[in-house]
């Protein structure tokens, strides 16, 4: 599997915590970590989501730092609880400046592809803004699979597993910006 952005240059940070649940890196730390004083990336997918208040802090520091870095794309999951709780928008896909994508099927996965899968996370946000801001396909999507007790296991000899959600989407759509 090639992936959608063949020669793109990856930047990966790892959010996960001891306990086995996932810390948000904040904005500041996170733009840090790729922007590299505008030598660095311009595009940056968020596949990760969380739930919070009413526009959060978290949403007003991530809109803060896509403001002043108006070159940066920022690509958010929309979350996957659509079918069971309304509004569903997860931060920072929620977060004004940030697009938020939900998920599709593929062709060959429905009897009508290009369908929104009924899990995708729906809008409008708590803050009554309309989201997501598109869909794209993320449903049985082949991705790689780290093993963190493994090296190189994502070379070519396997490391792959196919998933589904909207952090299989929105990467497809930060691949494609």
């Amino acid at each position: 599997a090639d992936g959608i952005a063949r020669d793109a240059k990856l930047h990966f940070m790892d959010l996960r915590v001891r306990s086995g649940g996932m810390s948000d890196p904040g904005a500041k730390r996170w733009f840090n970590s790729f922007y590299n004083e505008g030598n660095g990336a311009n595009i940056a997918n968020a596949s990760w989501g969380r739930s919070g208040r009413t526009y959060s802090i978290h949403c007003a520091n991530y809109d803060g730092a896509l403001f002043d870095h108006s070159d940066v794309l920022m690509v958010a999951s929309a979350g996957n609880s659509g079918d069971r709780e309304l509004p569903s928008i997860k931060n920072p896909a929620e977060c004004k400046n940030t697009v938020a994508v939900g998920i599709t099927r593929s062709s060959g996965q429905s009897d009508v592809p290009g369908t929104i899968v009924n899990w995708s996370g729906k809008g409008p946000t708590r803050w009554q803004s309309t989201k997501p801001d598109v869909v794209a396909p993320g449903y049985s999507v082949t991705s790689a699979s780290a093993d963190p007790y493994r090296a190189y296991e994502c070379d070519g000899t396997g490391g792959t597993r196919v998933s589904s959600g909207t952090s299989m989407s929105a990467p497809v759509v930060a691949g494609t910006a």
